[in-house]
């Protein structure tokens, strides 16, 4: 059993981010915060082995669906809009690596890769992500329940 759980607090925009991943099964909340009531929104989907740069793009999509509290449609035609990109936020692309590493079971991400602009953009997370997802596995980079921060 592979458990993993990342939570972000996103104090610019008032929300709070909590990923969590067991047995490849990844849920996504995002508690958004007004005048003391808090509303979840729940997306959860079993992603079992991700490889190509479609589904890897697609966990992405999914994930920001999730915290932005928009359905699937709308946030595609905004990236056709944009010409095929959209620009998220650091934070954002932070918490979707740290829950794709959930799902894979592997460290996606290397220290040298900790570079702002690698977070900001949907392709830009999405080819980071892809190109280590082919590298091979190295040693100590599978997860055994631990937790990272960025």
């Amino acid at each position: 059993m592979i458990f993993y759980h990342y939570c972000a607090i996103l104090t610019n925009v008032g929300k709070s981010i909590d990923l969590n991943c067991v047995d490849g099964n990844l849920d996504v909340r995002c508690n958004n915060k007004h005048g003391g009531n808090t509303t979840d929104q729940q997306t959860s989907s079993n992603l079992q082995k991700i490889s190509s740069y479609e589904e890897v793009h697609r966990f992405i999509v999914d994930g920001l669906v999730g915290l932005r509290f928009v359905d699937t449609n709308t946030l595609e035609q905004e990236i056709v809009h944009n010409g095929g990109d959209l620009d998220i936020d650091s934070e954002e692309g932070a918490a979707i690596a740290h829950g794709l590493e959930g799902v894979v079971g592997r460290e996606l991400v290397a220290q040298k890769d900790f570079k702002r602009e690698n977070f900001t953009s949907v392709k830009r997370l999405a080819d980071l992500l892809q190109r280590n997802l082919q590298k091979p596995v190295r040693k100590g980079s599978q997860k055994l329940g631990r937790k990272r921060s960025t």
